[in-house]
C-alpha cells in the first residue's frame, strides 16, 4: 500500500507466497497504471499421517507437508504406520507422495470403503484397507459389522489397472475378508 506499482518487487511477493505452505504457485505482476495482479494456486490436501510426536501431517501429492496438527483430521485419508516427524514446508518423500497419489486417484466407489492408505517408506510398496460389508446370510449367522480387509497394491507402477482390477473384485462381491494383492494381472484374493 502507498507504493508506485512501478517500484514493486514482484519477484519478491511471488517468493514471500510461495514460502507460504499451502502456496503451490504465486504469480505477481504490476497491472498498469495503479494495481498489483495476484494468482495464486493453492496446494490440494490429500492425505494425513502421524509421526512419531503423536501429531498429524497433512500432506498433498507431492508429499508436501502442508499442517501439522494435534490430533487426526478426518476430512483426509489417513496413511497407516508412523511416518518421519516434519515441519510445514517440508516433503515426506516419494513412498508418501506416491500413497497420496493413490489416495487422489481412488475412484468413488473404491474411496467410500477405504479407510486407509499403506506405505512401505522402505520399498515404496502402496496398500489399503478396505471394508467388506457381509451378506444378509452372514449377519444371520452371526457377523456384526464391516470387516476390515487387507490390499496390496505393490510399486505405484500400472496403478490405474490395479485400480481397475480391485474395483472388479468389489463389484463381484468380496466373499470373505481375506487380504488380496492386485500388485500383478494375476489377482490373488
Amino acid at each position: 500500500m502507498g507504493e508506485p506499482v512501478l517500484l514493486v518487487d514482484t519477484r519478491a511477493a511471488e517468493e514471500q507466497l510461495e514460502a507460504l505452505p499451502w502456496v503451490e504457485r504465486a504469480v505477481v505482476r504490476a497491472d498498469f497504471p495503479d494495481r498489483i495482479f495476484i494468482d495464486v494456486r493453492e496446494r490440494q490436501p490429500l492425505a494425513t499421517f502421524a509421526g512419531s510426536d503423536g501429531r498429524y501431517r497433512v500432506i498433498d501429492r507431492d508429499g508436501y507437508v502442508l499442517d501439522l496438527l494435534d490430533g487426526r483430521p478426518a476430512s483426509y485419508m489417513l496413511i497407516e504406520g508412523i511416518g518421519p516427524d516434519l515441519e510445514p514446508g517440508s516433503t515426506a518423500g516419494t513412498p508418501y507422495a506416491a500413497a497420496a497419489q493413490l489416495v487422489g486417484a481412488l475412484p468413488e466407489e473404491l474411496r467410500d470403503i477405504t479407510v486407509a492408505a499403506r506405505v512401505d517408506a522402505t520399498t515404496g510398496d502402496l496398500g489399503l484397507t478396505i471394508q467388506r460389508i457381509p451378506t444378509d446370510d452372514e449377519v444371520a449367522a452371526g457377523a456384526t459389522g464391516p470387516q476390515d480387509v487387507s490390499v496390496r497394491i505393490g510399486s505405484f507402477t500400472g496403478l490405474d489397472a490395479k485400480l481397475a482390477r480391485l474395483l472388479q473384485l468389489v463389484r463381484d462381491g468380496l466373499d470373505d475378508a481375506a487380504p488380496i494383492d492386485v500388485s500383478t494381472d494375476d489377482v490373488i484374493g
